[in-house]
């Protein structure tokens, strides 16, 4: 077991800490580890849009840290006080101007176990056959366009290195396996 020596704050702003704790190794040995953590630390949240017709929703997505757009669920993180089943409801209405009818959670994951403190909780989110005439894209997040496709395709897309996004990939695990 890792066990921490002193917790040090290498940098923060008003929504991330970057750490570089001294710690200590199982076998004794000692160093350091350096980890991010969002301000709160608040959960995340992953949604898969699903609509009647069995079609998912997904968003091709600006991403500056990787100089690219990006094929993803939409995602967020939650806000004081707010459950994910609550987060995720916003952040789907945020991005996509949908209501989900219904939400089943899938699970969590951690995007980056090994650097990120984030966990994040994937929903299901079920829209009626009529939601997709509400569709309204949030421009600010760099939302550049909505895809509906069937599951099919989305795996066919992941299998053809379309799908990158470590959130999307760990949501799609979980819709497959589920």
């Amino acid at each position: 077991m890792i066990k921490t020596l002193e917790e040090r704050v290498a940098w923060q702003n008003e929504w991330i800490a970057v750490y570089n704790d001294r710690i200590q190794h199982g076998d004794g040995h000692s160093g350091t580890h350096v980890r991010i953590m969002y301000q709160g630390n608040p959960p995340g949240v992953v949604i898969v849009p699903r609509y009647s017709d069995a079609d998912l929703l997904l968003l091709e997505v600006e991403r500056y840290p990787i100089g690219r757009r990006s094929v993803e669920f939409p995602r967020g993180m939650c806000k004081p006080g707010e459950s994910p089943e609550a987060g995720a409801r916003r952040e789907l209405l945020e991005e996509t101007g949908l209501e989900a009818a219904a939400m089943r959670r899938l699970g969590e994951l951690y995007p980056d176990s090994g650097l990120l403190m984030t966990r994040a909780e994937v929903f299901v989110a079920e829209l009626g056959a009529a939601s997709s005439a509400c569709l309204r894209l949030e421009e600010a997040e760099g939302i550049q366009q909505a895809l509906t496709m069937p599951l099919s395709k989305l795996q066919d897309m992941t299998r053809l290195g379309l799908v990158q996004d470590g959130f999307t990939l760990a949501a799609l695990a979980l819709l497959l396996t589920r």
